[in-house]
């Protein structure tokens, strides 16, 4: 499998040895935490529940789909701003960890993606549009791609988005060191939730050697706010092997660096790297940094808010 086999490039070993484990009593399938932000799953999983994006209910409430014929606009116009100077673009969407695997959420969740992303699906954009959920669906990766307690991606599932934007932008995969990891067990933004954590052992990156050395990347500019909206960082790396100017307007899928997100590796990539924490296209800082690529990130949850830009 193309994928499995461009994953592997930059983290050496099956995707197997990726993957998080928790050991969870079948008993609290369907326990619900005290704020009613996360359940428990089956197999192992845990979800969101609840909380401010209406997470489960989005599944039901058809009242949400036109939600996606304003996403489908939205991300045409991002288009045409990039076309206007001169950019690449893609808009990336991380699909839910409940839309990957329905089967496992406690509840049934109607057709088994939300109400909004399935009409900006069925809309299917004019503009370089990422929304992977049939490749991170696919059997060969999909139990690997997220971590068990947690809302994000493991490191396979960060190497597949990685490796799908590379191609949605024209860039050429080349030889590069794997990324180191160790074995560790965390308690995620998930199993924190809970009067009884639930921890999970997981596979972090190593920030001292491979890939994602931190002594070969310089960070250049730095700002960060609370409530992470409107954190920035960039950074300069000479050893990068694609030599372009890349502009990230994302989330916590991407993180700052070093961190358990996509940021450090697109650092470690290219020879200059901006994020800015945002859901808005920037229009003015893309006119002053003039990158040669733009993405565009959020999230399946997150498009319950329409961006003002």
């Amino acid at each position: 499998m193309w994928i499995e086999k461009q994953i592997q490039r930059f983290l050496g070993e099956p995707l197997a040895a990726y993957a998080s484990s928790a050991t969870i009593a079948p008993k609290r399938v369907g326990e619900v935490s005290n704020d009613r932000s996360a359940v428990v799953g089956k197999n192992g999983w845990c979800f969101i529940y609840e909380g401010s994006n209406n997470y489960r209910g989005a599944y039901h409430d058809v009242g949400l789909a036109p939600l996606g014929d304003q996403w489908a606009r939205l991300i045409e116009q991002r288009q045409r701003k990039c076309e206007a100077l001169g950019v690449r673009f893609v808009q990336l969407i991380v699909p839910n960890k409940a839309t990957l695997m329905p089967e496992n959420f406690p509840e049934p969740l109607g057709a088994g993606v939300t109400n909004m992303l399935h009409r900006l699906l069925e809309a299917t954009p004019t503009a370089n549009f990422l929304c992977p959920v049939e490749e991170m669906r696919n059997p060969v990766v999909r139990d690997y791609v997220f971590r068990r307690n947690d809302t994000h991606l493991t490191l396979v599932g960060n190497a597949m988005l990685v490796v799908l934007l590379l191609a949605a932008v024209g860039v050429d995969p080349v030889s590069i060191p794997c990324i180191e990891t160790t074995r560790c067990n965390h308690t995620g933004d998930l199993g924190s939730k809970f009067a009884e954590p639930i921890s999970e052992w997981f596979c972090a990156p190593k920030f001292d050697v491979g890939l994602l050395d931190q002594r070969c990347i310089e960070k250049t500019h730095e700002i960060v706010v609370d409530g992470f909206n409107g954190t920035r960082q960039s950074f300069h790396n000479p050893w990068a092997p694609f030599k372009q100017r890349l502009l990230v307007f994302g989330n916590s899928f991407f993180e700052r660096t070093p961190s358990w997100g996509m940021s450090p590796i697109f650092a470690a990539l290219f020879e200059e790297f901006h994020f800015i924490w945002t859901p808005d296209f920037d229009e003015a800082c893309a006119v002053t940094l003039e990158p040669d690529i733009i993405i565009c990130q959020t999230c399946e949850r997150f498009m319950i808010r329409l961006p003002t830009s």
